[in-house]
């Protein structure tokens, strides 16, 4: 009986750190390809000089590197979190 309840509890575990590695991939994959100082750059771009102006340059830019940054930081969680996924799951084959 209590070897079923750990199955269980690792079960979840399992379960809940697969959904957090393919949120996290997207995530990263989602602020690579479309964050939202990518976009706001690109749509002043299209509005003409005049509109640019108003946005500093060096703010997009410290703006998109971040985003990057953060995917980058996403992705290395995802592969944190898959690791322990790895190991919990030979836990959970041992039991």
């Amino acid at each position: 009986m209590f070897d079923w309840i750990k199955r269980q509890i690792v079960k979840r575990w399992e379960k809940e750190l697969k959904a957090n590695i393919d949120g996290m991939r997207k995530m990263a994959q989602g602020y690579r390809e479309q964050g939202g100082f990518k976009e706001i750059a690109e749509m002043i771009k299209k509005a003409g000089e005049e509109f640019s102006k108003l946005f500093p340059e060096e703010l997009l830019k410290e703006g998109r590197e971040l985003e990057l940054q953060f995917a980058d930081v996403c992705e290395r969680l995802a592969d944190v979190y898959e690791k322990l996924f790895n190991i919990i799951h030979e836990i959970l084959e041992k039991l």
